[in-house]
């Protein structure tokens, strides 16, 4: 199951964020060449009458350099956009895959009330299994803070401010490269969460050690009589065979 986690969205923008890049490279060398042409009207004085105005051609420069910024900011923020939205799916689908695991491991469990990060822990704690024992906990719980967050704003709110991200510290909002270097630090931790939860759950539902058994025996020992604990021992030793 686990490995039915994929990346999908990522493979469908990188060649897009690939071109950004190379368009804003090229929108920038445009700039330099401009702004060394405006430095030389400014050095020659036929481009100004005798008031002191600017030529047309002149002018026309500026027009063209402001162009020139616009055109980066759009694709600056259209990257933006995608840098925000790999982060949405990849928590996206560490929310699919969890609720699958849930559902063919937990049949009864009630799935729609489990994707608060609380109510989740209270479920596997119920179990025995504590979440933030997982090795990699803190890095899907700074998955999830910044998930809930660029959903609804781009400035950084104050659960992300607490959770002490590298990546966003002394910014107050997100830009390109600071989501970037967060998702790639990050890209990996669902599948690797997903697989130590995984094996903690088969350990749950198929190892009985000694000590495992003995602690059943203890919490069933106490509520049954001699007849009712034999008859639950037939019954079990019946489904077993």
């Amino acid at each position: 199951m686990i490995g039915r986690f994929n990346f999908w969205f990522e493979d469908a923008v990188t060649l897009r964020i690939d071109n950004i890049a190379k368009e804003i490279k090229e929108l920038k060398e445009k700039i330099q060449d401009i702004e060394q042409e405006i430095n030389e009207h400014k050095e020659n004085s036929m481009d100004f009458d005798e008031n002191g105005r600017p030529s047309e051609s002149y002018l026309d420069l500026f027009s063209e350099l402001g162009g020139l910024h616009y055109e980066i900011d759009f694709l600056s923020e259209q990257r933006l956009s995608i840098e925000e939205m790999k982060l949405v799916c990849l928590y996206k689908n560490f929310e699919i895959l969890m609720k699958e695991i849930i559902i063919s491991s937990f049949p009864d469990a009630d799935v729609d009330k489990l994707f608060k990060w609380d109510n989740l822990k209270t479920f596997f704690k119920s179990y025995g299994m504590l979440i933030g024992d997982i090795k990699n906990h803190n890095l899907i719980d700074q998955l999830r803070v910044v998930n809930n967050n660029i959903k609804h704003s781009n400035i950084i709110d104050e659960k992300v401010e607490r959770a002490n991200i590298v990546e966003f510290e002394y910014k107050d909002k997100y830009d390109c490269e600071c989501l970037s270097e967060f998702y790639d630090r990050v890209r990996n931790e669902p599948i690797k969460f997903l697989e130590y939860l995984a094996k903690k759950i088969i350990e749950y539902l198929f190892v009985f050690d000694e000590e495992r058994i003995d602690k059943i025996a203890s919490q069933y020992g106490g509520r049954m009589g001699k007849e009712t604990a034999i008859k639950f021992a037939e019954a079990l030793i019946k489904k077993c065979t």
